[in-house]
């Protein structure tokens, strides 16, 4: 995972919402990088252009609001476990990276699910650490 621990990945969390065009620049097979706020609004990204969702347009307000009450199941194990860090969540078509950005913003990015977790992970992370602590 590029040298970066779970443990300190993301220790710095700000306010701050990240360029989501640059996260497209770290690996051109970043299908999506989108940054939500905890009511289902977008603020920033979306899908890469030239690509087409996979996620019927009439489904994905809803999908985040109920991303939105997984968050906050989370948030309460963190009680018990710790900080809730990231989460990759792998589908036969895409895996999807979700990372808590502040206790309001959450950044989702997709890729395809032929590429190797640990390569786009790494990238991901030193990316984040290095802009938003």
């Amino acid at each position: 995972m590029s040298g970066l621990s779970l443990e300190n990945s993301l220790s710095g969390r700000s306010s701050e919402v990240p360029d989501v065009q640059r996260i497209f620049k770290l690996d051109k097979r970043i299908r999506y990088a989108q940054v939500v706020s905890s009511d289902g609004t977008i603020v920033a990204g979306g899908m890469r252009e030239g690509l087409e969702s996979l996620d019927p347009p009439e489904l994905r307000a809803m999908r985040i609001r109920q991303f939105s009450q997984n968050r906050e199941l989370l948030n309460e194990w963190a009680n018990q476990y710790g900080r809730y860090c990231y989460s990759v969540i792998v589908f036969d078509r895409i895996k999807l990276f979700v990372f808590p950005l502040d206790n309001e913003k959450t950044l989702f990015v997709s890729v395809s699910s032929s590429i190797r977790r640990g390569s786009i992970e790494g990238t991901l992370l030193e990316f984040l650490n290095s802009t938003i602590v």
